[in-house]
């Protein structure tokens, strides 16, 4: 049996779920200022409760390695690295641009069949952005193939994580962005951007999908973790994709 628990702490608030072989049993969310070890511990134990399932058969964990704030990104994989620990489950790190992506694909409208038949193509990508701070994106984009890919299968990376300018974000895709049907994006760094585009944007996803949640983090990982990915707690660190704005500081006085 295949029971994993989900972390999710790339934000300021965070969630935790259980499931069962990639089928969500149950979530819960950690508000904003409780991404505390002991308000983790809580949500774990009452996720379990909700679930009935022992944490004693819980055979895999996943987090989300990156990217994210960086206090919330250390203190999940902290936390996920003793739970796997403990518990002698397996560790897998999931992209928090992948978790966005992979709902967007599940759950968005914009990504489901049926809206515009005629306009619809078998392949998707899914842009999903993230508020990088210091007027810049986290941007990565993901291809999903109506024809090859399964509930098993993960998202073929098409462009990987990387950083951008907001400016440039916005200019590169003001003109085009929207017009092409098999395009969507997602995150919440669109919540940077939506303004410059004022008529709204059929390519976004619904805002409820903008943030990363401990469910879809557990589909990713589960995805992975079929195709043969896993991590050692021992070695396992966060995936910030930049520098501390004091580590740039330091290199600029030097």
């Amino acid at each position: 049996m295949t029971y994993l628990l989900a972390l999710e702490t790339s934000g300021f608030s965070g969630s935790v779920a259980l499931l069962y072989k990639g089928e969500l049993l149950a979530a819960v969310s950690i508000p904003e200022g409780q991404g505390t070890a002991q308000g983790l511990h809580l949500a774990v134990e009452k996720v379990a409760s909700l679930a009935q399932v022992d944490l004693k058969q819980i055979s895999l964990i996943c987090v989300t390695q990156g990217p994210g704030s960086f206090t919330g990104l250390r203190f999940g994989v902290t936390a996920a690295k003793v739970l796997a620990y403990s518990l002698s489950a397996e560790l897998v790190g999931v992209n928090t641009l992948e978790a966005l992506a992979l709902a967007a694909v599940v759950k968005g409208s914009v990504c489901q069949e049926g809206g515009e038949p005629e306009k619809e193509s078998m392949t998707f990508e899914i842009e999903a952005i993230l508020n990088a701070h210091r007027r810049q994106l986290f941007t990565a984009t993901f291809e999903l193939d109506r024809q090859e890919t399964t509930e098993e299968k993960p998202l073929v990376v098409k462009e990987d994580t990387r950083i951008v300018d907001t400016q440039s974000w916005i200019s590169s895709h003001e003109e085009g962005l929207g017009k092409e049907f098999s395009r969507v994006v997602t995150g919440s760094g669109l919540e940077k951007v939506e303004e410059e585009f004022p008529g709204g944007n059929r390519a976004f996803v619904e805002r409820s999908l903008w943030q990363a949640t401990a469910e879809f983090v557990g589909q990713v990982g589960y995805r992975h973790w079929l195709a043969g990915k896993k991590h050692s707690p021992y070695t396992f660190l966060p995936k910030y994709f930049r520098k501390s704005a004091a580590e740039e500081q330091a290199e600029k006085s030097v």
